[in-house]
């Protein structure tokens, strides 16, 4: 039976902290911070279901070195490896790519099929492939469906796969076989130079998400992931994929999952909650977290999850979804805390207090900034006005606020950054996350910086496509300006008489979690180390 390892690669600098499965892939700057790799589970859950033997090998959530790494998936002896990859990381993950090459090639191994996967991919699919030469194969677009078929037949017309065609007399057959314990690999790194890319052209959106299993969370090492906001341990849930609104710098929507929100069945969503909710985040000591198959999950009754979030772009997008979807939580008296997106134009008061009866306890709004003319220029779609409102209604429902904002959206200035981390202070949540905004290729914001000259780096740089590390810049504001404001709006939120009660609740209800929070964030804003 063929193998298939997916991969969240690790970093070789050791030092630092890396958080790929998310829309923004970063390194961690303001707080620590953690999430699970669902697209790679619930693609493990649906290769598994196909007859493969799947493993899953999280070695950010492990902090593998990269030589245990390489050690790891030596030994488990795969034919294919999927790597999630992303523009942040790229440089770092075609140096991991290379030396997982050469690793098998030295240990007189046969070569695993190389398989790349995530938004990056999708955006730039041919560029990728010149940029990680080890690769066979790209993913554009969600890949479970495109990724089953690449298996089963192989690359050659298969929609949603742009490829490496090797030359030099390869075989491009791979058996549809699964009967045969067959190693369907290539014959050696002379093959690597083929410079022939032929892109299939992108797969339909998936209409159907019930198609889909549940995220194999059995192969992930799940108690290891936090997040600072929610109650931990924590896990990811998405109810559909896709986003009907515009915003021009969210590039999930734009290159990823499209911009209709297709859903899955409110029961098939439920189903998930209790099935997770009723176990364990920890497996048994001495279980393997990435070797399961077939599955036999072994959970404890101890450690429980605290909470889970909806990851959905925005959960609220589909106010009848989101009804039904809280009335199932409710009919089966699950007891559940969760959180969510929604918009700042939100003022359904009463959905809000069926999701707080079905234990929402947390919702986050992606605000930006409080200039209205760049709030226009993103294609917002909301007024200022609008997310006061929402704001103050949250709070007197007794929801914990989180609020998003970033400088360097075109039209930014020093006046409109001033404005934006006032209005923060002003609208006083529970949290925030301020950022730089980051132009990720194939979005709208990425076209108008190259359109406009004002891109100091391409994607190659990788490193610049971080929250402090901004590569663009506007006649009067330059890319340092722009993140210096992040420090700045971080010492001035959270470090004022105002939020000190908050602080000190969030230090009664998480305690480890807060004091890791205030040392980062006193490193973060003063560069303290």
């Amino acid at each position: 039976m063929p193998k298939v390892l997916f991969i969240n690669p690790p970093v070789i600098d050791a030092t630092v902290e890396f958080n790929r499965p998310v829309r923004w892939p970063s390194f961690s700057y303001a707080t620590p911070v953690l999430h699970p790799p669902l697209w790679l589970a619930t693609a493990a859950a649906y290769i598994r279901e196909q007859g493969f033997e799947v493993g899953l090998i999280d070695a950010i959530a492990e902090r593998l070195s990269l030589e245990s790494f390489l050690g790891k998936i030596t030994g488990f002896r795969p034919d294919f490896l999927v790597f999630e990859i992303s523009t942040a990381s790229l440089p770092n993950d075609a140096q991991v790519i290379s030396r997982c090459r050469h690793e098998f090639y030295s240990c007189d191994n046969l070569l695993p099929r190389v398989i790349l996967v995530g938004p990056h991919c999708s955006a730039l699919p041919e560029e990728t492939l010149r940029s990680v030469p080890e690769a066979d194969a790209v993913i554009i677009g969600e890949y479970e469906i495109s990724l089953k078929e690449y298996l089963l037949k192989g690359p050659v017309n298969t929609l949603g796969i742009c490829y490496r065609n090797r030359t030099r007399g390869v075989c491009e057959v791979v058996s549809t076989s699964l009967s045969q314990d067959t190693r369907l690999r290539q014959s050696g790194v002379q093959h690597l130079n083929s410079t022939q890319i032929i892109n299939n052209g992108p797969r339909p959106f998936l209409a159907n998400l019930d198609e889909i299993p549940f995220a194999a969370r059995d192969l992930l090492p799940n108690e290891k992931y936090f997040d600072p906001v929610l109650d931990n341990p924590f896990t990811f849930v998405l109810a559909g994929r896709g986003c009907p609104h515009r915003c021009t710098y969210c590039h999930w929507p734009q290159v990823f999952t499209g911009h209709k929100y297709r859903l899955r069945s409110p029961g098939k969503v439920v189903d998930e909650i209790e099935d997770f909710w009723s176990r364990s985040p920890r497996l048994p000591r001495g279980t393997s977290y990435h070797f399961t198959c077939p599955p036999k999950p072994r959970w404890l009754s101890g450690r429980r999850w605290k909470s889970f979030l909806f990851n959905d772009d925005t959960f609220t997008a589909n106010p009848d979804n989101v009804r039904a979807i809280c009335n199932e939580i409710i009919k089966r008296k699950l007891k559940v805390r969760w959180g969510a997106y929604t918009r700042a134009d939100f003022d359904d008061e009463s959905l809000l207090q069926t999701m707080k009866q079905a234990g929402c306890y947390l919702l986050g709004v992606g605000v930006e900034s409080a200039s209205p003319a760049i709030l226009k220029r993103v294609k917002k779609g909301w007024e200022i006005n609008q997310a006061a409102e929402t704001v103050k209604r949250l709070k007197r429902l007794g929801f914990q606020v989180h609020l998003t904002f970033m400088f360097g959206l075109p039209g930014e200035t020093q006046e409109t950054i001033e404005q934006t981390i006032g209005w923060a202070k002003k609208l006083n949540p529970r949290s925030v996350q301020f950022s730089t905004a980051i132009p990720y290729p194939g979005t709208e914001f990425y076209d108008y910086l190259r359109k406009n000259d004002l891109l100091l780096a391409e994607v190659q740089s990788g490193r610049f496509f971080l929250p402090m590390q901004p590569l663009y810049e506007y006649e009067n504001l330059s890319a340092g300006d722009i993140g210096e404001a992040v420090l700045r709006a971080y010492r001035s939120y959270y470090f004022r008489l105002r939020y000190l009660s908050v602080g000190l609740k969030e230090m009664l209800r998480q305690p480890v979690v807060f004091f890791k929070n205030l040392k980062r964030l006193i490193s973060f804003s003063w560069g303290i180390h």
